[in-house]
């Protein structure tokens, strides 16, 4: 049985090569924070990191074979910090296709949405629902043709932060910058995926 949002399948872009290797995972949005900020070198021994199969890769993700048994939580939609066995940086993904098959195994098709990212804080302005210390999101490398030298970024919520009347001001690399709201990207069950227009300001 496959899985997918739409009637129809999505048709890939680029052509999955064969390959044989193993990625790291962890999921949820807390984990997922952890994991690319390098503050939680104790999941291994909390025993939230997996390790799967990589059965095919491409530029823009992995197919990966799982026993049926393995990771209950895994469903379409589903946040992943992903990292190749033999790889530096934690990247983020998300599950686009989950395919039961015969051999009690399942498929998971991967979509890589960014090879990296960043720990940052937002403080909401005008004040409302901020905590002390602000709020903490991902911000995402910039890969994709249209964010690109155009004062566009894409972050990682916590699901419910986004809203197309509320502004940011974001904490990034001992700099304050403004970010005005444009489009909420994609929503799970636990992140918000946005994009901000963004204006510098001097810290």
């Amino acid at each position: 049985i496959s899985r997918y949002w739409a009637a129809v399948p999505p048709t890939r872009r680029e052509e999955r090569r064969r390959s044989v290797a193993r990625i790291h995972v962890v999921h949820n949005f807390d984990d997922v924070l952890g994991i690319i900020s390098g503050e939680s070198r104790d999941l291994d021994f909390q025993q939230n990191i997996e390790t799967w199969t990589v059965e095919n890769e491409s530029e823009s993700g992995f197919g990966a074979l799982i026993p049926d048994a393995v990771s209950d939580w895994l469903r379409v939609g589903t946040l992943l910090g992903i990292k190749l066995e033999d790889g530096n940086a934690w990247g983020v993904g998300i599950v686009r296709r989950l395919t039961n098959h015969a051999s009690q195994h399942r498929y998971v098709g991967i979509q890589t949405l960014a090879k990296g990212g960043a720990r940052v804080k937002l403080f909401p302005v005008g004040g409302k629902g901020a905590s002390e210390g602000g709020d903490d999101a991902v911000l995402l490398p910039s890969s994709a043709a249209d964010s690109t030298g155009t004062g566009e970024l894409h972050l990682l919520m916590r699901m419910g932060s986004f809203s197309p009347r509320q502004s940011f001001n974001m904490r990034a690399y001992e700099r304050e910058y403004l970010l005005v709201p444009k489009a909420l990207l994609e929503g799970g069950q636990d992140f918000d995926m946005a994009k901000f227009r963004v204006v510098q300001r001097a810290m």
